[in-house]
Order: C-alpha cells, then sequence, then structure tokens
C-alpha cells in the first residue's frame, strides 16, 4: 500500500506547492537553497520516521548503500527538484508542470541503460500516452479556439 500511497503524496504535494509559489509575490519566494534545505529535513524526518517503524535507522554501510544515498541527494534532489524550482521561477507552473510528462520516456531510457531493462509495449503506450499530453499542453492553438490572453501587469 506504502508503494502507492508514498508517490500520491509527493505528486500532490509537488503540485500544491507549485500552485501556492505562483500565487506568492516574488518578494515572499523563499531562495533556491532555503526551499531544498527544507524540502530535505521535512522529507528526512518523514522517511526517518517510516524507516524506524521497519527497523533499526542505522544502516549497513556499503559501497552500494553510500552511491545510493550519492545519488538521491545529487541528482534526485538537488538536480532535480533544484532544477524543477528553479525552472518554476523563470517560467510559468503551466510550462514547467508540462515536462513531468517527459517521466516515461526518461524512466524507460535510465531503466534500459543502466539495468538493461528491455522495451516493452507497455512502456511504449504510456510513453505514447504521456506523449499525446506534452502534445495537448504544447500544440498551438487552432482556428477554431480561443486563444488565450495573457494579462498585462500593472
Amino acid at each position: 500500500m506504502w508503494s502507492y500511497l508514498l508517490p500520491l503524496a509527493g505528486m500532490l504535494s509537488l503540485a500544491l506547492a507549485t500552485l501556492w509559489q505562483e500565487r506568492l509575490p516574488r518578494a515572499h519566494v523563499m531562495s533556491l537553497p532555503a526551499t531544498l534545505g527544507i524540502q530535505s529535513a521535512v522529507s528526512a524526518l518523514a522517511f526517518a520516521a517510516l524507516a524506524g517503524n521497519e527497523g533499526p535507522l542505522l544502516p549497513t554501510v556499503t559501497t552500494g548503500f553510500v552511491c545510493g544515498v550519492l545519488w538521491t541527494a545529487l541528482l534526485a534532489t538537488l538536480a532535480g527538484y533544484g532544477l524543477y524550482w528553479l525552472c518554476l521561477r523563470l517560467t510559468s507552473a503551466l510550462r514547467v508542470t508540462s515536462l513531468l510528462f517527459l517521466s516515461p520516456f526518461v524512466t524507460f531510457c535510465w531503466a534500459g541503460l543502466m539495468f538493461n531493462e528491455p522495451l516493452s509495449w507497455p512502456m511504449l503506450l504510456g510513453a505514447a500516452t504521456a506523449g499525446s499530453g506534452l502534445w495537448l499542453l504544447i500544440r498551438p492553438a487552432g482556428r477554431n479556439e480561443p486563444k488565450i490572453v495573457q494579462r498585462a501587469e500593472k
């Protein structure tokens, strides 16, 4: 059950945080290091509580464990979320979150490269579904569709 609830809670949290930051005046937006620091601290506490419920909190330190922690800390947290929040500050929430539709492509490319995971029809179907969602977001407005008029800031 946890394997379904945690990603769902994570995506809902990300969506709510994105919408919340979009509504904040620029003067009230925290710096990127502060944002990542708070996110990392809250995540560490939450996952430490979950891990403590399963067993001891002191792991057996192996090369695989150290590589996994470095991968998660540097690539997923700093590079992934850092880039997400930086892009969110530079452009609209719609443009940034539309890039999340590229996740299936990136996932099966990494799975193939790192674990020799063969490409399957369900993977291609998921990628096609995600790609069509991305296309719907970025396609130019047709002749019969109303164009979105942006408000001029005063």
